[in-house]
Order: structure tokens, then sequence, then C-alpha cells
């Protein structure tokens, strides 16, 4: 006897196989129970002796200056109105120094008043000259005080205040001199005048006008 098998086939009308249990997932935040968490503070959790603070400093910047101008160059034992190159300090080039010198001139012949010494001049036009001198060339500001504006400053002011005395004095002459001449002029018409106003027939001479003294 021959058995015949056949293949099972699904059909569509056959009830579906129920699916397959759950796996079960253990969380760990769900499954097992965790204190709740807290915020630690160090004044709550060490003694005062543990303690710290830390002061952070205003004037702290993340970028370091363009220019360091702590070391300055100080001002020199004996500063005087003499070229500020024959200062020992001093170490700009020529060139430099000459653009440096020409204007800071600038600024004096518009800002000060160039028939004073520098002792005689205002303050605050002094000062203004070195803030705009130091603005224009930066190197101005590593001398110590400004010594280096200074000394341009002086040595630039007693040139300019003896021309001005000079001219002075030269005004003086021209005046005292022109007065001279014209009194000299009036002197010389005078005396034509008495001359034109004499006799014609007889002349005076210093022995008639001895006599007349006498």
């Amino acid at each position: 006897m021959h058995t015949v098998s056949f293949a099972r086939r699904d059909s569509h009308f056959a009830e579906p196989e129920a699916p397959p249990l759950p796996v079960v997932q253990l969380l760990i935040h769900t499954d097992f129970a965790t204190p709740p968490s807290t915020v630690l503070s160090i004044h709550e959790d060490f003694g005062p002796s543990t303690q710290k603070r830390v002061k952070f400093d205003e004037d702290m910047h993340p970028y370091p200056p363009l220019v360091n101008y702590a070391e300055q160059v100080p001002v020199p034992s004996h500063p005087s109105t003499k070229a500020v190159e024959s200062h020992p300090g001093w170490d700009c080039e020529p060139r430099e120094t000459q653009k440096i010198k020409n204007f800071i001139h600038a600024l004096a012949g518009r800002m000060l008043d160039e028939s004073k010494s520098y002792k005689n001049q205002d303050d605050e036009s002094l000062a203004e000259v070195i803030r705009q001198a130091a603005q224009q060339f930066p190197v101005l500001r590593k001398y110590e005080d400004a010594w280096g504006t200074r000394c341009i400053l002086m040595s630039h002011l007693k040139n300019t205040t003896n021309k001005a005395a000079h001219k002075a004095a030269k005004d003086v002459v021209d005046t005292v001199t022109d007065i001279g001449q014209h009194v000299k002029k009036g002197k010389g018409k005078a005396t034509n005048k008495a001359t034109k106003e004499a006799p014609s027939g007889r002349r005076l001479r210093s022995s008639d006008t001895a006599l007349k003294l006498e």
C-alpha cells in the first residue's frame, strides 16, 4: 500500500499563529531602585578649612597688549635743552628722530606760545602736545614721563624764545632810530626857518650874541 503525502499548503483562511511572547527587557533605571541624585556643593560637603574662592582680576584680558612698555627708558640724570639724540637713553634712528622733531615743532607752533619758555607754557596745552605726539609716534611712550618729547619741546622753545627776544630788541632799536631821525629832521627845519627870518642886511655873529648876553 502506497502512502501518498501531500505538501502542506497554508490556506489564506487559516488562522494565524499567535505571536511569540515579548522578550522581557530589564531597564536599569526602572528595574533597580536608585537614590535621587544630589548636587554637591563645595560649601556643604567640605569643611570651612577646605572652602576656596577664586578671585578674578578685573583688569585681566585674554589678549596681551600690542606693545609692552613695562620697561620704560628712565629719565636721564641731567636732562637738558640740548638735542634729544645727545642723551644716552635715546635710541631712535636719525631719520625717525627728525620726523618726530618736525611733528612736535609743528604742534608747538599751533598750540603753544613760542615766545615763551617751556616752564611758562600752559600745562594743558603742553599735555595735549605730548599726547598727540605719542599718538602719532607710539615709540615715544616708552620714555618715562615722556622725557624724549619734553626735551624736544624745551630745545625748540629755547630757540624760538631767543629769536623772539632778538626780534623784540631789534624792534626797539629800530623804533628809537626812527624817533631820532624824526627829531633831527624837526630840528633842521626849525634852524632853516630861523635863518630865513633873520634880517638880510646883517647876520648875527657870535660876538654880537655874547654882547647881548652881557
